[in-house]
């Protein structure tokens, strides 16, 4: 799918978000990207989370997609996953850069 870095803006985003993660759509609507929070994201402040455990729900989310992608009756209940996208910057409504 995305063999380029993509730009997410958090414009597009579902509302409301998860602790751990937004879910982003790119301008088209074609395709959706999860994006994990790190550590130091503001949602973390009053229960600070260290990034190797969101690192661990991305790496078991992503496991589990897999699995699940793989079986042919569950998979039809499933979107189809692109890989995972290699991500330019993320912005917010204003346009700043908020990646780090």
């Amino acid at each position: 799918m995305c063999h380029e870095p993509v730009i997410l803006n958090l414009r597009d985003r579902v509302k409301p978000g998860g602790s751990l993660a937004a879910v982003i759509f790119e301008p088209s609507g074609s395709f959706a990207f999860k994006l994990f929070k790190s550590s130091s994201h503001r949602d973390h402040r009053d229960h600070p989370m260290p990034d190797s455990k969101i690192r661990a729900y991305f790496i078991s989310e992503l496991e589990a997609y897999r699995i699940v992608s793989a079986d042919p009756e569950l998979a039809k209940h499933l979107p189809i996953f692109h890989g995972i996208a290699a991500i330019a910057s993320v912005v917010d409504e204003d346009g700043s850069d908020v990646s780090s």
